[in-house]
């Protein structure tokens, strides 16, 4: 089992959205710059947020530690 530091350390995975699917902003903790970021996708593994306040409050790390 995965530590939440270790899921949001997980490199994100690049992903071959489906015919039909919808690609939509997305935002994932990214270990090389020790911050949330966005990007385009379609729902892609664990690291994965809908927003950026989602994703600050699942990885409080690096640049968003409180």
């Amino acid at each position: 089992k995965y530590s939440a530091e270790e899921e949001c350390r997980t490199p994100r995975p690049t992903a071959m959205c489906g015919p039909g699917v919808p690609v939509k902003v997305e935002y994932y903790f990214n270990d090389g710059t020790d911050k949330c970021e966005s990007d385009v996708g379609c729902d892609s593994g664990r690291n994965t947020f809908t927003s950026e306040g989602d994703c600050k409050r699942a990885c409080p790390y690096g640049q968003n530690a409180l």
